[in-house]
């Protein structure tokens, strides 16, 4: 007679293990193995799931900064240079911030590449400039002197502040990715000294 059994292994990197546990006293190893991961079909879903996470980061770091910023103004600007000066500070921060907050509360891969597309809409934008020679003026927002008609200074809202504040909203993920990592160490290491199942609790 031959002994057999059926196995399910939770991941392929399990199956090389339930072969080494179980093969000495089976004759019969029937293993049932999960879904590929990296199947057509799952690949796909997770490649939507991204895309739209990542959707809604961008709109979060961009208009949810633009709402919270608009009530931080509360410094009366008396140049042009104060009024760029306080975009840059507020915009920066409060952006910084909210990716901090939302993946402390959320967390997810995507929040941590917000930046990408808005990087290449301001390279986009940076090559506009380049041809007339007022890259500078455009990045920076100095070209706003000139008034909030200048094309530049338009080029100044529409490429920079986006990049700005996308830039730092990842930023701000990343951070709170690395301490909530470290954070989980440190407990487990914990629990593991006092003997005691990290999960447990959960």
């Amino acid at each position: 007679s031959h002994t057999c059994a059926l196995v399910h292994c939770a991941s392929y990197h399990e199956l090389h293990a339930c072969r080494l546990l179980l093969n000495g006293s089976l004759t019969m190893l029937i293993v049932s193995l999960p879904d590929d991961p990296y199947s057509f079909p799952r690949s796909l879903v997770r490649g939507f799931k991204f895309s739209g996470l990542l959707t809604v980061h961008i709109v979060v770091a961009l208009f949810g900064t633009a709402i919270l910023e608009s009530s931080l103004h509360r410094i009366h600007a008396t140049s042009i240079g104060t009024v760029l000066l306080q975009a840059w500070i507020f915009s920066a921060a409060v952006a910084f911030g909210l990716g901090f907050s939302i993946q402390r509360l959320w967390p997810n891969t995507a929040a941590k590449w917000t930046w990408v597309l808005p990087a290449l809409w301001f390279g986009f934008g940076t090559l506009i400039a380049a041809r007339h020679g007022a890259v500078f003026d455009q990045t920076t927002g100095r070209a706003c002197g000139n008034g909030l008609a200048d094309p530049f200074c338009r080029g100044w809202f529409l490429f920079t502040i986006p990049f700005l504040r996308t830039g730092c909203y990842s930023a701000g993920s990343y951070v709170q990715s690395i301490l909530g990592s470290t954070q989980r160490l440190q407990s487990a290491s914990g629990a593991m000294d006092n003997g005691t199942n990290p999960d447990s609790s959960q």
